[in-house]
This record gives C-alpha cells, sequence and structure tokens, in this order.
C-alpha cells in the first residue's frame, strides 16, 4: 500500500487484509460506516480496501447475474490462476517494460487496473500507463468493454479529460491504455494535508464537472455514474 505510512510492507498488508475480512461480511450500511471512520482514520489505507471490495463486489454481481454453472464455466485455470495473483496480498513486481513504454513506477492499484509512470523512448516523453488486471483480461467481455471505453474517450479533446495517446496489447495477453501524464498528487492526498478552502474546491470541482459535462454531451456516461445508476435501479 503507497502512502500509508503505516512500516513494512508485511505489515501494511497484514493490516489491510483484517480489514477486509472485517468489513466484507458487513452490511452494506455498516460497511459504508466503517469506510467512513477509515477515512478519517487512514485515508490512504480506506483507498486501498475500498478497492478490494469493489473487485470482490464486482465478482459478487457477475455471480448473480448469471446462473451457477454458467458462472462456474468461465472459472478455467488460467481465470482462477489470474485471480489469485491479482489479489495476492503481496502484489507481483512491475513489469521493466510494456510494448515500447519502460515503467518508471506504479502510480495506483485498484480493482479494475493499474496505473504507472512509463516512459515512451520514440517520443521521449512521459505517459500514464494504464493496465486491465490479468483476471479480467482473460476475460474476453472485458476486454472489449477496456478497449471500447478507450476509444470513445481518445474521441473528446477537452483540458479536463486525459488525453489518449495509444491502445494496445502487452506482451503478456493484457490491453493496455498510454496516456498523458499529468504531475501532482491526488485529491485525497491532498486532503491528508488538510482541509481545502472553498475556492480551492470548487477550483477542483468545477474542473471535473466540466469533463464530465463534455463527456455527457458526447454520449458518454461515466463508469462510475453508470456503475451507480445501475446500484440504485433495483
Amino acid at each position: 500500500m503507497s502512502g500509508s505510512g503505516r512500516g513494512s510492507p508485511d505489515a501494511e498488508w497484514g493490516r489491510l487484509e483484517e480489514l477486509f475480512r472485517r468489513a466484507v461480511v458487513l452490511s452494506p450500511q455498516d460497511r459504508a460506516a466503517m469506510l467512513v471512520d477509515l477515512r478519517e482514520e487512514e485515508p490512504a489505507v480506506a483507498r486501498e480496501l475500498e478497492d478490494l471490495l469493489e473487485a470482490h463486489d464486482f465478482l459478487a454481481r457477475a455471480e448473480e447475474r448469471e446462473p451457477e454453472d454458467a458462472f462456474l464455466l468461465r472459472l478455467d485455470s488460467q481465470w482462477a490462476a489470474a485471480l489469485v495473483e491479482d489479489g495476492s496480498l503481496t502484489p507481483p513486481p512491475a513489469p521493466r517494460t510494456v510494448g515500447r513504454y519502460r515503467i518508471v513506477e506504479t502510480l495506483g492499484r485498484g480493482g479494475m487496473g493499474i496505473v504507472y509512470r512509463a516512459l515512451d523512448p520514440r517520443l521521449e516523453r512521459e505517459v500514464a500507463l494504464k493496465l486491465l488486471p490479468r483476471w479480467l483480461a482473460v476475460d474476453e467481455r472485458a476486454r472489449a468493454r477496456f478497449s471500447r471505453e478507450a476509444r470513445t474517450a481518445s474521441a473528446l479533446d477537452h483540458p479536463n479529460i486525459a488525453t489518449i495517446f495509444e491502445i494496445d496489447v502487452a506482451e503478456d495477453g493484457r490491453p493496455y491504455i498510454a496516456m498523458a501524464y499529468y504531475p501532482g498528487g491526488t485529491v485525497a492526498e491532498r486532503l491528508e494535508e488538510g482541509p481545502a478552502s472553498v475556492a480551492e474546491a470548487r477550483t477542483v470541482a468545477e474542473g471535473v464537472l466540466r469533463g464530465l459535462e463534455a463527456a455527457h454531451r458526447a454520449g458518454i456516461v461515466h463508469r462510475m455514474l453508470d456503475a451507480y445508476q445501475a446500484d440504485h435501479d433495483d
């Protein structure tokens, strides 16, 4: 876990495992309350936990949508091995290269992908490289959706939307997206330093809303908003 400042990696992942085992059996209301408290006390740990819970819930929803036999048929050895590797408390080391890109560092890791800072030697520029997780990369529907979303986003040209340079497939078969790299911290990291002023918060919110507005005008709904709507349609 990056940025938690809790000590050794083994201790950090042990702490995350303990929290995950507690949270996954809670009711939605109790889990939400647990995450609220954790965000205040350990925001970096809370982000990691939410990513794991998102991946777990994704699998649970998939199983509910399909007949049990159909879902089990897709649990072949390749899929299971990839899921175990991606869900390990000791994540695999970052690759040295992906395609022509040289990996510099890991920027973020979540249930739906890993993002690296990488160097494009051909154009001598830094990029943000997002790879589909191995456990999703073996699913043709997930691969198709990943590529479709990347192609759709690449058609947008707006200062509040990341520019996509390329879509390709890595040597290990995982699709990846190379996009513009924007240095600086996340909003969550900024809030760890203390409360934001009204003016600062408004600037961030206006930028996000301008990007979403441009996407919506092009007929694109952000995936998190789409997932929220699906969860509240029942």
